[in-house]
């Protein structure tokens, strides 16, 4: 799989990064759809007005910075082939032994929690760029509330890159295993949210593309460690646990609450905790 993918994978990532932003044609018309999807979307779920700004500039520099892109994107394919190795291949019997086993059991539940990857890289990137010196826009006004900004940025990267990815593994997941994966569904989502919200509390320590790429990194890596943690307890957790339909009901309303509560406080985020570019 991986000969066959890689080379025409790598081709299409050096196309994005070595193509020049000038050279680019935008047609205008399909700008104006989406940024009317965009100032759609942004309306309801950010009805704040620094909050939407947040949300409109990471969407729209997430589009176009190409740097950002080359290191997000690449994860997007990690998901299915650690699926097919750790729930197909990497199993004892026959081909169609190896179905069976598939489809008898709780595959599913690590696919779901594989799509944190996404979502981790997504987040680790999307403060940082190699044009982060156009970010003195965020200091131009007396802006008292940065958290707000970030819970645009959280929400935009939500709904661009986490919930339609995770939406398609759903609906599989639903195809293949039937209606009782429903619950499974919204349990993973809801922990993955409480995921995004810890890793952008404890690694994301800036505005939207506002850093540079090699900004100091230090102590960090057992941040990293210690957050990729809990999908990992979460997830074998889920797994053993989805045996009981009410456990996971359960679970779902207290990881909806976890949520809530932990967006609430990432919201309120202050200047004192950002990291500022120089």
């Amino acid at each position: 799989m991986v000969k066959v993918l890689a080379p025409g994978f790598n081709q299409k990532l050096s196309a994005i990064s070595s193509s020049g932003e000038e050279g680019t044609a935008i047609s205008s018309e399909g700008q104006g759809a989406s940024k009317g999807l965009m100032n759609a979307i942004a309306k309801r779920i950010a009805p704040d007005p620094i909050e939407n700004a947040g949300f409109k500039i990471t969407w729209l520099l997430s589009s176009r910075y190409r740097d950002f892109k080359v290191k997000v994107y690449p994860s997007f394919a990690f998901v299915p082939v650690y699926f097919v190795y750790f729930g197909f291949i990497n199993v004892k019997g026959s081909l169609s032994e190896r179905w069976d086993q598939l489809m008898a059991g709780d595959k599913y539940i690590l696919a779901l929690y594989l799509t944190s990857l996404i979502l981790t890289t997504v987040m680790q990137h999307v403060s940082m760029t190699e044009k982060y010196k156009a970010s003195w826009i965020y200091f131009t006004t007396p802006q008292q509330q940065p958290g707000k900004i970030l819970a645009g940025m959280f929400k935009a990267v939500i709904i661009k890159f986490y919930l339609p990815y995770f939406a398609v593994v759903s609906v599989l997941s639903g195809v293949l295993w039937g209606p009782k994966v429903i619950n499974d569904l919204l349990l993973a989502f809801m922990v993955g949210i409480v995921f995004g919200i810890l890793v952008a509390l404890f690694q994301v320590k800036g505005l939207p593309f506002s850093q540079p790429v090699n900004i100091k990194k230090g102590g960090k890596i057992f941040k990293t460690f210690g957050v990729m943690l809990v999908p990992m307890l979460f997830g074998f957790l889920h797994y053993y646990t989805a045996r009981w339909e009410w456990a996971i009901w359960i679970a779902v309303v207290i990881m909806t609450f976890m949520a809530w509560l932990s967006f609430s406080f990432y919201r309120k985020e202050t200047w004192e905790s950002l990291e500022l570019a120089d």
